[in-house]
């Protein structure tokens, strides 16, 4: 793999290339899982029936329609070829 550095072409060793792909997956992952983790501290302390709830709830659903609704309206890939009923 190639990578561009000020200028000059500097090709990675594959432990490099090894360590930077670990490196990529540790912090995803600490950054997944710690965003879970805090929700999993804060929800205990969520009233269901609140309005700030109920709003984003309604903001996730209304997204997910969003998108569902984009991928019938304007397919990608393969979809616009598939003949349907």
């Amino acid at each position: 793999m190639a990578v561009l550095l000020l200028g000059q072409l500097h090709f990675l060793s594959e432990k490099e290339m090894a360590s930077n792909i670990i490196l990529a997956i540790l912090v995803t992952s600490i950054a997944t899982y710690s965003s879970r983790f805090l929700g999993v501290l804060t929800s205990e302390k969520i009233d269901e029936n609140s309005k700030v709830y109920r709003w984003f709830n309604c903001l996730a659903y209304s997204t997910l329609a969003a998108l569902i609704s984009r991928m019938i309206i304007f397919p990608a890939g393969y979809c616009p070829k598939v003949i349907t009923l």
